[in-house]
């Protein structure tokens, strides 16, 4: 009979959980979806601002305290991961099993892909998203996305965190701040403990169900793909048909229509991938 608070586990100093499970308690939820580790976003800020390869950035992040000896929580998307569950939780009312969600990180991001995004008006970062299913199912997971440079999350840099919540009612409401440090982390603990004392014996309880079932893997979700391939721009049409090309120099970088990942991945068969991403439009 006592509250359990937790605000400070998602986006360190941004109010978030609070406003998605009282202030939108009105809205059905059908996405939530953001940049929701600093140390990634920090590690490809710098790829973009300076040319730095992803293991100089990683280095330069470990030297400002940013990333720990052990990066691989950061850097392969478990800790993303895990945040991108609390919210799907929270947002949807059903557990959803860290162990059945793809995270995919950074690491094995490459440079080139960073530049001929950049030239091509997109920025990459690293999201975790959970989404809505028809039929009442739900999906979540994380990895690298080519983002519009119009879109608000592709201007969000360093060590901020920026998490978008989709309602029915609202729309897309976006909350941004500093994703972790000591004072946004103490602020969020504080905080919680002013609203265990000031809570009313009647406070409605928030959770979520621990029935897991209902998830699915989020390859059945439509979104384009970017490919870069060792091959040329006939290569691609003859695998996707229409495509919109971003580069080509001996390697063809090019935008799909929107696919499922099961077709994206059973069309891209024939050809010699060096690269795949998602992108998130709208």
């Amino acid at each position: 009979n006592v509250s359990y608070l937790f605000e400070a586990s998602v986006g360190g100093g941004i109010p978030v959980l609070h406003p998605l499970t009282q202030c939108m308690a009105a809205n059905r939820i059908d996405e939530v979806y953001g940049i929701l580790n600093g140390t990634t976003n920090y590690i490809l800020t710098r790829m973009v601002r300076t040319g730095a390869f992803f293991s100089d950035a990683l280095r330069e992040a470990q030297a400002k305290g940013y990333a720990e000896a052990d990066p691989t929580a950061d850097v392969e998307g478990i800790d993303a991961g895990r945040k991108i569950c609390i919210l799907g939780d929270l947002a949807f009312g059903s557990q959803i099993d860290p162990e059945r969600v793809p995270m995919e990180g950074i690491s094995k991001l490459s440079l080139r892909d960073v530049k001929i995004a950049q030239r091509a008006g997109y920025r990459i970062k690293l999201l975790g998203r959970a989404a809505r299913l028809p039929g009442g199912g739900r999906t979540a997971y994380v990895a690298p996305h080519l983002i519009p440079e119009d879109n608000p999350m592709a201007n969000v840099e360093d060590v901020f965190n920026a998490v978008m919540v989709r309602g029915n009612a609202t729309g897309e409401v976006m909350f941004y701040g500093r994703g972790a440090g000591e004072l946004p982390t103490a602020s969020a603990c504080v905080a919680d403990v002013m609203e265990c004392l000031q809570a009313s014996p009647k406070r409605e309880e928030i959770g979520w169900s621990a029935d897991a079932a209902g998830f699915q893997d989020p390859s059945v979700l439509k979104m384009r793909h970017y490919f870069r391939i060792e091959g040329s721009l006939t290569d691609a049409a003859l695998a996707f048909g229409q495509v919109e090309v971003l580069s080509e120099d001996g390697e063809t970088a090019f935008l799909t229509d929107p696919l499922s990942g099961d077709e994206a991945a059973q069309q891209s068969r024939s050809l010699n991938v060096l690269a795949c991403m998602r992108v998130l439009d709208g």
